[in-house]
């Protein structure tokens, strides 16, 4: 026997509504305005009240608050009406913790378009001045992070264990830590750092460590289009006006501008990791030391360091100096005056032969190009050599030189970008 069962109409869309409230309910946009003319007055009543897919949306204002964004806010849009110049936050330079602290989101959580200002963090080992992110994917953009101290990690923006995050076209400027003073990424896990500015930012306070412009230990980042600008570390012990990067780090550099940091390793001061770094411009720093140090704490000659097709022009002092255990390469780049030397290969390097050809160094004569690098020729202790064109004779390399082939061109490829910097 058949029996056939009907379901009423008014019974069937009830049923419809409950499969589609499980489904998620329609993305909301919630209103912030502390003058009363939206849904709340306050950043963090907004972020409460939202769930994923919401957007926050914030009128123009000074918001005096300190923000959470836990993993139930995942999904979840905070952003500005009229973006990072009219709306901020800030607490006037007083002491606590960031401004905004994030953690345990993904990649579809994003905070863009805010100014976070006049911070000092003092929470005991993370930081963060201005944002704290931890565990998270988020991604940060268009916003200023400025004019913020941490006590620890990262005066500006500290990223904890990152997980795929994004940080891009944000000004990261005036900011001070002891460890990253406009940004510290530390642990495992990848970000994407992209068309960010750091200006003015450096290393200060008791429980110094290095990275004026930023630290990046132990995580894979890359770096692309970003401006290093008059960042400082005068830090003896580590360094890296601009960069400091270490603990198994691995890092791609390409198209970036290094201009006027100042430190000990002026550009970057590097210990145990793996580093790509191609087409940036490195222009009119000042280094006690060399623009780029590699430390004597870089651990084998495993790590992989590579420089090449870069635009080297007008800075203080050596350009790259080698420590110990690791040869870096050194190719294809524009090299222009400097210091008074390009290359110093301290006693103690590993032994080998660094590669540093197929270079425009200014000349072809090999005197002028032998007496910009201190190597095996000027101290015999020292088992490397360096090899530009041809250097040597035999794989032996006993530093007589030969010959050099003339460069593949005869002027810098982008001269042109080096000359928009003094516009």
């Amino acid at each position: 026997m058949r029996v056939s069962c009907t379901i009423p109409v008014r019974i069937g869309l009830a049923l419809a509504l409950v499969v589609l409230s499980a489904a998620g309910a329609p993305a909301e946009t919630i209103h912030v305005d502390q003058a009363g003319g939206g849904d709340y007055l306050t950043i963090q009543e907004g972020i409460d009240a939202a769930t994923y897919g919401d957007t926050v949306l914030v009128l123009p204002g000074v918001y005096s608050e300190r923000l959470v964004m836990g993993a139930d806010k995942d999904g979840i849009t905070l952003t500005s009406r009229g973006g990072a110049d009219s709306t901020s936050l800030s607490m006037g330079g007083s002491a606590g913790l960031p401004l905004l602290h994030i953690e345990d989101v993904g990649p579809a959580t994003i905070v863009s378009g805010l100014t976070f200002e006049d911070n000092r963090a003092q929470r005991p080992q993370l930081g963060g001045g201005g944002i704290l992110a931890e565990g998270s994917g988020v991604t940060i953009e268009d916003c200023v992070i400025q004019d913020c101290y941490a006590s620890y990690h990262g005066g500006g923006l500290a990223i904890h264990d990152p997980a795929g995050t994004t940080i891009r076209r944000n000004v990261i400027q005036r900011n001070s830590a002891g460890d990253g003073g406009g940004m510290c990424l530390w642990d495992s896990g990848s970000a994407t750092v992209t068309d960010n500015v750091f200006r003015e930012n450096a290393v200060s306070g008791w429980y110094t460590v290095g990275g004026g412009g930023a630290h990046i230990s132990g995580a894979a980042v890359t770096l692309t289009g970003n401006a290093f600008e008059d960042n400082v570390c005068l830090f003896a012990g580590n360094g890296g006006g601009a960069l400091l990067a270490g603990s198994g780090a691995v890092i791609t550099a390409e198209s970036n501008i290094f201009v006027g940091n100042e430190g000990s390793g002026a550009v970057m001061y590097l210990r145990n990791v793996t580093l790509h770094a191609s087409g940036n411009v490195i222009s009119g720093n000042a280094p006690s030391g060399a623009c780029i140090n590699l430390s004597e704490f870089l651990s084998s000659p495993e790590n992989d360091v590579t420089f090449a097709d870069n635009i080297i022009h007008g800075n203080e002092g050596p350009i790259l100096r080698v420590w110990k255990n690791v040869l870096p390469s050194f190719v294809g780049n524009s090299i222009d005056p400097n210091g008074y030397l390009v290359l110093n290969v301290s006693e103690g390097a590993h032994a080998g032969t660094l590669d540093a050809s197929g270079n425009w160094w200014g000349t072809t004569d090999p005197t002028e190009i032998a007496s910009l690098i201190h190597d095996c020729v000027d101290d015999p202790a020292i088992d490397s050599c360096v090899d530009f064109s041809d250097w040597c004779t035999d794989p032996s390399c006993d530093g007589q030189v030969t010959s050099v082939e003339d460069p593949p061109e005869a002027a810098p490829v982008s001269w042109g970008r080096i000359k928009s910097l003094y516009r």
